[in-house]
């Protein structure tokens, strides 16, 4: 392969496309040198290339990976950009009737993230369908994640019309196959690209889910092959314990000790069931509202369950709590947050405060928003933990310290750290916890001598579980759960 020798004379190349038109392939890629800019080199064969002699197409404040296309006349050119400086991360467009000159940029896509935040506009792709545009960026609800957004105008994206999700990184359309890449995959993966109606429901953040029940005892809730909810009482094995449901259940504790599951039915819409006083369980019954995940779930310090779920397509944070312990429930208020990622646990602290976390939508951090006085009102969001890729897992120690488990960036481990006082806020440095690959994020419990268990899916759907060897203090070895391997519902991914 021989290239022009001013080709590389940039500090930086990256994000290559590569398209033909009339027996020429144009190569278009980001560049660095004074401020970033897209830059194109031709060839006739694909291995001798010759940078265009003006130098770059043009620049912008972090123009990078380009992606061109064909639409009615004239060429389109989507890429990754800034609004302006401390400004949206965007989706820019420029058009050309001849691959070399370029119409000014006109946005497409606008987040809501800043660029305080990791982008979540890159490697964008555009695919016509049926009279229809779908745009693709991501990194988005984790590292490797892409969302897709709908559109009958190719200029005119917008954060409502969420048209689903791709569980790959840098993807490429190619009919109706997607690839997938990324720092953590070991390769390109080529995968068949699902199309469908509606945009999907996320898994739950629990696999399996965790109560302690009246009696005292850890119940395990997760889905079967057949995506229907599995109960069992520890020790014992995995009974049936529901039709086809759409995700795994969350689980809250009434101050009776009545455990009350939830969870998105195949119409999207919440449900809900509570156990009886004697550990028989009611009907399910409908919850309200749309939801784009099951529901967290957690007591306040005056009793009443609280119940937090991420609206659909993750643009918002919506909350509804018991009018009285053991009792009602109010209505939704979906002014709580949002967009976010995905939820995690909802605790409550030493301090009798509720303390929420949730997966930022950049997907590199987790964020948490504590309440200001127990069962009342809450400050803002703070930054908990900068490097995770999946909901982070949190559960109260005896002695009221928070102790957080997650997942980073390409699920290889399990990290934790852990509140350093019960009442301070401080938190210790992570620490690896498990070093083996896991499906889902881990599940947390504390039993009720004190003590936590943590239980991990591992990648072929068998079970285990990791207990402290006494409350408030370290830990034992991990052990093989018996019985048979529930369904191993990846990180970050859409049911």
């Amino acid at each position: 392969m021989s290239v022009d020798p001013n080709y590389f004379s940039e500090e930086h190349l990256w994000a290559p496309h590569v398209i033909e038109n009339a027996g020429t392939y144009y190569m278009f890629y980001a560049a660095g040198g004074s401020g970033c800019a897209i830059n194109l080199a031709t060839s006739t064969d694909l291995f001798n290339w010759t940078r265009i002699p003006q130098g770059p197409v043009f620049r912008g404040l972090v123009a990078r990976d380009p992606f061109v296309t064909r639409i009615g006349n004239q060429w389109v050119m989507y890429y990754c950009e800034l609004a302006n400086w401390q400004s949206n991360h965007i989706v820019a467009a420029r058009t050309s009737t001849d691959l070399i000159h370029w119409s000014a940029p006109r946005t497409v896509f606008t987040d809501p993230s800043t660029d305080s935040n990791a982008s979540v506009t890159e490697s964008p792709v555009v695919v016509q369908r049926d009279g229809t545009y779908y745009l693709f960026i991501g990194p988005r609800f984790g590292y490797v994640g892409t969302d897709v957004f709908r559109s009958t105008d190719p200029f005119n994206f917008q954060l409502a019309n969420y048209a689903g999700h791709v569980p790959a990184h840098a993807i490429e359309v190619v009919g109706d196959r997607v690839t997938g890449a990324g720092s953590f995959q070991h390769g390109i993966y080529l995968a068949d690209l699902q199309w469908r109606s509606t945009p999907p429901v996320w898994h739950s953040p629990d696999n399996p889910a965790a109560g302690l029940n009246p009696q005292g005892a850890i119940e395990l809730f997760a889905l079967d092959n057949n995506h229907r909810i599995v109960r069992r009482v520890l020790p014992g094995d995995w009974e049936l314990f529901s039709d086809e449901v759409t995700t795994v259940p969350t689980v809250g504790r009434n101050t009776d000790g009545r455990l009350e599951l939830f969870t998105v039915a195949k119409d999207q819409g919440l449900i809900h069931r509570v156990q009886r006083a004697d550990g028989t369980w009611g009907d399910w019954e409908v919850f309200g509202g749309a939801a784009g995940a099951a529901p967290a779930v957690s007591r306040n310090a005056d009793g009443r369950l609280e119940v937090f779920a991420l609206g659909p397509a993750g643009a918002y944070i919506t909350h509804r709590w018991q009018n009285v312990p053991n009792g009602g429930w109010s209505s939704w208020d979906t002014g709580f947050g949002g967009p976010a990622a995905a939820l995690s646990t909802v605790n409550r602290d030493g301090r009798g405060l509720l303390n929420v976390f949730a997966l930022a939508p950049v997907s590199t951090g987790v964020h948490r928003r504590v309440q200001t006085v127990p069962s009342g009102g809450w400050a803002g969001w703070q930054l908990a933990d900068s490097w995770a890729d999946a909901s982070a897992r949190t559960a109260v120690n005896a002695d009221g310290r928070l102790e957080m488990f997650c997942i980073p960036p390409g699920g290889a481990q399990i990290t934790h750290r852990w509140q350093t006082t019960p009442t301070s806020g401080a938190w210790s440095n992570s620490e690896v916890f498990d070093s083996q690959p896991v499906a889902a994020s881990p599940t947390v419990i504390v039993d009720a001598s004190g003590r936590q268990h943590v239980f991990a899916v591992a990648l072929d759907g068998v079970l285990r579980e990791r207990i402290q060897l006494a409350p408030n203090s370290g830990w034992g070895p991990w052990r093989t759960l018996p019985g048979a391997p529930i369904l191993p519902l990846p990180v970050g991914h859409p049911s």
